[in-house]
């Protein structure tokens, strides 16, 4: 298995989850980008992001950062959560909203 080139940060409860993958939303009218979708490996963290899933309150800030750039979310939202069994490792998708974010590229 290859090391993540990406990452999430899900604020101070849940912490920093490596990814397999991720893809940002398409923008709205005013150019922002409110969606994420990112699949990892079933992780510790899952029974956290579940309960943050099922109660719906918002993660007030986090991050999600690849090798050429870093994007501040704030009032995070997971909205839907799927397992899959993939070649023996349960494999985690989730789709996460959010209302602001901030856009840095990496140097």
């Amino acid at each position: 298995r290859s090391a993540a080139t990406s990452t999430l940060g899900l604020g101070e409860d849940i912490g920093v989850i490596p990814l397999d993958s991720g893809s940002l939303g398409q923008t709205d009218h005013d150019g922002y980008i409110h969606d994420l979708h990112v699949t990892f490996l079933n992780n510790p963290a899952v029974p956290q992001i579940q309960r943050a899933m099922l109660t719906g309150k918002p993660i007030p800030e986090g991050f999600y950062s690849s090798t050429s750039m870093k994007l501040t979310l704030h009032s995070i939202v997971i909205t839907s959560m799927t397992f899959q069994d993939h070649e023996g490792e349960q494999t985690v998708s989730l789709s996460i909203n959010f209302t602001a974010s901030k856009f840095e590229p990496v140097r």
